[in-house]
């Protein structure tokens, strides 16, 4: 046998472990007992997500999910956050879904390249409201999901996904949207399995998102549909459907059909000791996480030396190479990289409103500055996530030079965010459509969200506008 051919022969055996020893982690995930710093983590997660859906409800991508509700969507109980309306809980999955991810303000797990919050929390909380569950099977829920959907992508290859036209995102948010809604729903331990082939063949969603203009398709692709159908997939499992039993081994299976050097380790390694919520970013800014390295970058220098947009001359700034193309001439504000990083050169700062401002980006003063910045792609520095990084040189038009290298943002893994400094973030987004003392109410509710047995005051400060 040649080493090729034992390689296969090896990766078979690992495939053929992952459906029982992936059913048997979900199965247990709600009698596990999380470290504490793993639910506190979980907890922010939640809370960052939930505020993305209250601020989402006044963007174009939740405006447009919201008018599917308009006398054409299912009379249900289950809320719409951040508004005064029910629906049924798979159309509140995918509401929530595309308000959750309507801005730019959501978490981001950057080894997978997936915003696992905007469509494992809505899910989560459609299942949780459905089945009348407590805070701690809630919390235990979505860390699963966490744990199981960032694992995804990069078992499949996130490069190899990309380069093929397919989206990471929503393959591995559709994954732990599924995982994050059966433990929910108590899915027992022999259904997993057909869980697990549901989620496969809903598996979809290509990188042609990227020319949205908008934002409407990416909050589809990245938030609303792996929500939506995540939430189905649990609930097909829970109501006794049978399917497949294997879909990781065997002919057509999932992995080999994804990729053609699939990584099957990547999903049991440490499964149940390395909990992915932990490596999972918070952002201080709400606006495309490529380029936060760079705004911080850039923020020191001009604050360091006292410098205006006037006294700069030119900015370079070297990114890591596939995420800083993410962020290249982009059509939407908050993440286009040139105007977020102009007017952090103008302002000293980039506001959220100014993060959404498409009219501002035209302005002729802006794309003045814009041309003054030129962004470097570093095969170098993309080795060095998932922490966020960036080096900017700055060059003043008296012909001197800056340079600050940012090794990981705040609100990274080894750089995290203090509560109450997340707790800003988020009463930014809830406080001009919740009103400051409900927003403020529904943070503290989300502190002690593990604690509850019901979930009902949680319910009432979400919804209702």
């Amino acid at each position: 046998m040649s080493s090729k051919e034992m390689q296969v022969s090896k990766n078979q055996e690992r495939q053929r472990a992952i459906v029982s020893q992936l059913a048997a982690y979900v199965a247990a995930a709600p009698t596990m007992s999380l470290p504490p710093e793993v639910v506190e983590k979980t907890k922010c997660h939640i809370l960052n997500t939930v505020a993305c859906m209250v601020a989402g409800t006044q963007l174009k991508p939740g405006q447009s999910a919201l008018r599917l509700l308009d006398g054409r969507a299912p009379d249900g109980a289950t809320p719409i956050v951040g508004t005064n309306l029910k629906t049924t809980p798979e159309m509140a999955s995918f509401v929530n879904g595309m308000t959750a991810r309507a801005g730019e303000s959501d978490d981001v797990h950057a080894r997978s390249r997936t915003h696992p919050g905007a469509s494992i929390v809505p899910a989560a909380l459609a299942m949780a409201h459905s089945r009348r569950t407590t805070g701690k099977l809630l919390v235990d829920a979505v860390c699963a999901g966490y744990d199981v959907g960032c694992r995804i992508p990069p078992a499949l290859g996130v490069a190899q996904l990309e380069d093929r036209g397919f989206g990471p995102q929503s393959i591995g948010q559709l994954w732990g949207a599924a995982v994050a809604a059966a433990v929910l729903a108590k899915v027992d331990r022999e259904a997993l399995p057909y869980l697990f082939s549901y989620t496969a063949q809903q598996c979809g969603g290509m990188q042609s998102w990227y020319y949205d203009k908008e934002h409407v398709e990416q909050s589809f692709f990245m938030g609303g549909m792996p929500a939506r159908d995540g939430y189905w997939a649990a609930w097909m499992t829970a109501q006794g459907f049978t399917a497949n039993p294997d879909v990781f081994s065997g002919r057509y299976n999932f992995l080999d059909t994804f990729s053609d050097r699939p990584l099957p380790d990547e999903i049991l390694d440490r499964l149940g000791e390395r909990y992915e919520i932990m490596e999972t970013n918070l952002k201080r800014w709400h606006f495309g996480s490529p380029s936060h390295a760079s705004l911080e970058a850039l923020l020191h220098i001009r604050g360091e030396h006292g410098l205006t947009a006037d006294d700069i001359e030119h900015v370079v700034a070297e990114v890591p190479s596939r995420d800083g193309v993410i962020v290249l001439g982009r059509n939407s504000p908050n993440i286009n990289f040139h105007y977020l990083m102009a007017i952090a050169m103008l302002e000293g700062g980039v506001s959220y409103e100014a993060s959404l401002d498409f009219a501002r980006m035209q302005a002729p003063d802006i794309k003045e500055l814009m041309g003054r910045i030129e962004m470097k792609l570093s095969d170098a520095l993309q080795k060095e996530m998932p922490n966020r990084t960036a080096i900017v040189h700055v060059t003043t038009r008296d012909h001197r030079t800056y340079t600050k290298h940012v090794n990981a943002v705040l609100g990274t893994p080894v750089n995290p965010m203090a509560s109450a400094q997340h707790d800003e973030v988020c009463m930014e987004l809830m406080e001009p459509v919740l009103g400051n003392m409900r927003a403020q109410n529904l943070i503290g509710a989300m502190h002690t969200i593990d604690q509850m047995e019901d979930l009902d005051e949680v319910w009432r400060l979400m919804s209702g506008a």
